[in-house]
């Protein structure tokens, strides 16, 4: 089971920033079409991930966040979250399409986005 975590801190900044809540961010880890991949740019002590989801329809958030698991339970702990780019969007909408008609290189195991 998973279960989100943040500094409320850092979601007033965020929200005020970007507009986006991590309670509202939080949602595209339901999103079955779901793209992740690590963050190479960060040397924290921690890895990081980069997310593109979809909240509602057409409404695509860009996450950062971090994953941990722990007795089987799993924390995923928002660091920021944005309205996705032209870009980062059309790259969700493109990997979606093509899991959506069956081609297996797209299944949610296998998605990762550049």
């Amino acid at each position: 089971m998973s279960r989100f975590d943040w500094d409320p801190a850092k979601n007033r900044e965020n929200r005020r920033k970007h507009g986006i809540s991590f309670e509202t961010a939080s949602l595209i880890f339901e999103d079955p079409w779901i793209l992740s991949r690590k963050d190479l740019l960060h040397d924290d002590a921690e890895d990081r991930y980069n997310a593109l989801g979809e909240i509602a329809a057409g409404v695509v958030l860009f996450v950062v966040y971090t994953w941990r698991e722990e007795d089987e339970d799993e924390t995923i702990r928002l660091i920021s979250a944005r309205a996705a780019s032209a870009q980062e969007k059309r790259t969700y909408e493109e990997a979606r399409s093509r899991a959506q008609a069956g081609d297996s290189r797209y299944r949610r195991q296998d998605r990762r986005y550049d």
